[in-house]
Protein backbone atom coordinates (compact mmCIF):
# COMPACT_ATOMS: atom_id res chain seq x y z
CA UNK A 1 0.00 0.00 0.00
CA UNK A 2 1.60 3.21 -1.31
CA UNK A 3 1.22 6.26 1.14
CA UNK A 4 -1.30 7.96 -1.24
CA UNK A 5 -3.52 4.97 -1.02
CA UNK A 6 -3.40 4.92 2.46
CA UNK A 7 -4.25 8.38 2.49
CA UNK A 8 -6.99 8.12 0.68
CA UNK A 9 -8.01 5.12 2.74
CA UNK A 10 -7.43 7.74 5.57
CA UNK A 11 -9.78 10.05 4.41
CA UNK A 12 -12.34 8.01 3.46
CA UNK A 13 -12.19 6.69 7.05
CA UNK A 14 -12.92 10.07 8.44
CA UNK A 15 -15.42 11.36 6.15
CA UNK A 16 -17.65 7.87 7.00
CA UNK A 17 -17.03 8.63 10.65
CA UNK A 18 -18.27 12.02 10.70
CA UNK A 19 -21.14 10.76 8.46
CA UNK A 20 -21.84 8.53 10.92
CA UNK A 21 -21.36 10.89 13.75
CA UNK A 22 -23.81 13.06 12.70
CA UNK A 23 -26.41 10.67 12.07
CA UNK A 24 -26.13 9.11 15.55
CA UNK A 25 -26.16 12.14 17.23
CA UNK A 26 -29.17 13.01 15.28
CA UNK A 27 -30.97 10.18 16.37
CA UNK A 28 -30.29 10.42 19.75
CA UNK A 29 -31.27 13.73 20.18
CA UNK A 30 -34.95 12.65 18.09
CA UNK A 31 -34.92 9.77 20.48
CA UNK A 32 -34.17 12.49 23.74
CA UNK A 33 -37.05 14.36 21.75
CA UNK A 34 -39.59 12.00 21.48
CA UNK A 35 -39.04 10.16 24.52
CA UNK A 36 -38.80 13.67 26.78
CA UNK A 37 -41.90 15.29 24.56
CA UNK A 38 -43.35 13.06 23.08
CA UNK A 39 -46.08 14.76 20.34
CA UNK A 40 -45.66 18.38 21.09
CA UNK A 41 -42.19 18.04 20.10
CA UNK A 42 -43.37 19.18 16.79
CA UNK A 43 -41.67 17.87 13.87
CA UNK A 44 -38.56 18.28 14.63
CA UNK A 45 -37.88 14.14 15.57
CA UNK A 46 -39.21 13.57 11.93
CA UNK A 47 -36.90 15.77 10.87
CA UNK A 48 -34.30 14.55 12.78
CA UNK A 49 -35.02 10.75 11.78
CA UNK A 50 -35.40 11.85 8.10
CA UNK A 51 -31.30 12.95 8.17
CA UNK A 52 -30.59 9.74 10.13
CA UNK A 53 -31.79 7.93 7.61
CA UNK A 54 -30.01 9.84 5.08
CA UNK A 55 -27.07 9.47 6.40
CA UNK A 56 -27.62 6.03 6.77
CA UNK A 57 -28.25 5.83 2.73
CA UNK A 58 -25.07 7.75 2.12
CA UNK A 59 -23.03 5.58 4.11
CA UNK A 60 -24.40 2.72 2.33
CA UNK A 61 -24.05 4.25 -1.28
CA UNK A 62 -20.24 4.98 0.08
CA UNK A 63 -19.64 1.38 1.04
CA UNK A 64 -21.04 0.47 -2.22
CA UNK A 65 -19.76 2.63 -4.88
CA UNK A 66 -16.58 3.62 -3.29
CA UNK A 67 -14.74 2.04 -0.59
CA UNK A 68 -16.59 -1.18 0.62
CA UNK A 69 -13.75 -0.94 4.28
CA UNK A 70 -15.03 -3.02 6.95
CA UNK A 71 -15.52 0.32 9.22
CA UNK A 72 -17.86 1.58 6.73
CA UNK A 73 -19.75 -1.60 6.77
CA UNK A 74 -20.18 -1.20 10.28
CA UNK A 75 -20.65 2.21 10.65
CA UNK A 76 -23.31 1.66 8.14
CA UNK A 77 -24.74 -0.86 10.58
CA UNK A 78 -24.81 1.12 13.69
CA UNK A 79 -26.37 3.90 11.68
CA UNK A 80 -28.79 2.33 10.17
CA UNK A 81 -29.83 0.49 13.64
CA UNK A 82 -29.91 4.05 14.97
CA UNK A 83 -32.30 4.86 12.33
CA UNK A 84 -34.62 1.66 12.85
CA UNK A 85 -34.60 3.27 16.91
CA UNK A 86 -35.40 6.63 15.82
CA UNK A 87 -38.49 5.65 13.56
CA UNK A 88 -39.88 2.98 16.44
CA UNK A 89 -39.73 6.19 18.56
CA UNK A 90 -41.50 8.53 16.39
CA UNK A 91 -43.86 6.60 16.04
CA UNK A 92 -44.60 5.09 19.56
CA UNK A 93 -44.24 8.96 21.03
CA UNK A 94 -46.55 9.89 22.94
CA UNK A 95 -47.40 12.66 25.62
CA UNK A 96 -46.11 12.17 29.28
CA UNK A 97 -48.12 13.45 32.22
Amino acid sequence: MTLAEFGEAFLWFCLAGVISLLGVAAAVLAICINYFRGTKGGKTPLVLTILTALSAIVLWVMVYLIDPLPVGLIFGAVNSAFTMLAITSWLNRSDKP
